[in-house]
């Protein structure tokens, strides 16, 4: 009996113990639209007050690199016949085909690709303008308008060049990311919203790239000539990039439910500000709004109050942290059921156990007979 009692004790104590993860002092709160100063201080009273409040602010993302100038140079030694100048121009790392095409600017790699090709043509180096070619094909990239300004010798070999690409045929190629949610570009274009995909594609050298909220952008240059795997695997971003990340993701999308909402965005302003915990807290149309993120549980909590004047914010940030600290922050043992439970049924061993030892015990005489 004694043992039985023991073993629920211990039962009792490892199952009210304190849970296994580190409660962390605080996290941050970031404002959109919201009364900043008075929400900090607000905190600042309370038991909240070691988070910090910050405004992320929209942000429009960064105009195309300005290439134009050495284009028109490229053109202007073409169009001179200044062919070692051309071949000169063609290997600036600004006119650089895979550059332009990670960046996106495929109209300007067309450009730079085409009169490349046929400076290359012209100075007498085929292997060169062959090699452009290829490239300019494979990336698929419209080279209508600017091919017929070029001589007919130099149109033919392109047309060339493309029948010989066709007969090579398309390929299927899977792509995979870490992690797996990143948006995935095949030679300047769209190609995947998330991985793993596949993706059909001509054969030929062509440039990957993945892109992820809080992590940095990884290019892939490939030359593809059968079905394969291509897993790409990016790096976390600095804090720094991270919250400029988050602002241009702001910015682009201009609804701020649709951003709090995205699954990844929470989890890189957690980053970017190096907490385990986000809030991010919105007013719209006199309503405010309010998103926790806790990283180490990968939980969210919601809620909306309505805008009731400056204290709504402190009200909602408040009903939030105390969601997630009613999750997070273990009960003192008393405070479970489980203990009252386990005491009533201890009480009633112990009292069971008094009750048999205070009986009398009968002496009982065994006689021998010889």
């Amino acid at each position: 009996m004694a043992r039985l009692f023991g073993a629920l004790c211990g039962a009792v104590l490892a199952m009210c113990a304190p849970r296994v993860f580190a409660v962390p002092p605080g996290g941050v709160v970031v404002g959109v639209d919201v009364d900043l100063p008075r929400l900090q201080e607000a905190l600042a009273a309370t038991d909240d007050g070691q988070w910090q409040v910050v405004r992320l602010v929209p942000a429009a993302p960064p105009g195309p690199r300005d290439v134009q100038p050495k284009l028109r140079a490229l053109w202007g030694a073409y169009v001179e016949a200044d062919f070692l100048r051309c071949l000169a121009l063609i290997q600036d790392a600004d006119l650089s085909l895979d550059r332009l095409i990670e960046e996106g600017q495929r109209q300007a790699a067309t450009q730079a690709a085409i009169v490349g090709a046929a400076c290359a043509h012209g100075a007498g180096s085929k292997p060169l303008a062959q090699q452009i070619t290829r490239k300019l094909l494979a990336f698929e990239l419209d080279a209508g308008e600017t091919l017929r300004r070029t001589p007919p010798e130099f149109q033919r070999e392109v047309q060339r060049a493309r029948q010989q690409l066709e007969e090579q045929g398309r390929v299927t190629i899977k792509v995979r990311a870490v992690p797996e949610t990143s948006r995935v570009e095949l030679d300047g274009r769209p190609a995947c919203v998330a991985t793993p995909c596949d993706v059909n594609v001509l054969a030929g050298e062509h440039v990957l790239v993945a892109k992820h909220l809080g992590f940095r952008q990884r290019a892939l240059p490939i030359v593809l000539g059968a079905p394969q795997t291509v897993t790409l695997a990016l790096d976390e971003g600095n804090a720094a990039d991270t919250q400029e990340q988050l602002a241009r993701a702001l910015g682009e999308t201009r609804d701020v439910a649709a951003f709090a909402n995205e699954g990844d965005t929470l989890r890189a302003a957690t980053q970017a500000w190096s907490v385990r915990v986000a809030l991010l807290l919105w007013n719209h149309e006199g309503r405010f709004y309010g998103v926790l993120y806790d990283r180490a549980l990968n939980k969210r909590w919601s809620q909306m109050v309505v805008d009731s004047g400056p204290a709504s914010a402190r009200t909602l940030s408040h009903i939030l942290i105390e969601e997630w600290k009613g999750v997070v922050v273990p009960k003192p043992f008393y405070k479970h059921p489980l203990f009252w439970l386990s005491s009533a049924v201890g009480v009633a061993l112990v009292g069971g156990l008094v009750w048999w030892a205070a009986q009398p015990q009968e002496v009982k005489h065994i006689a021998v007979f010889r």
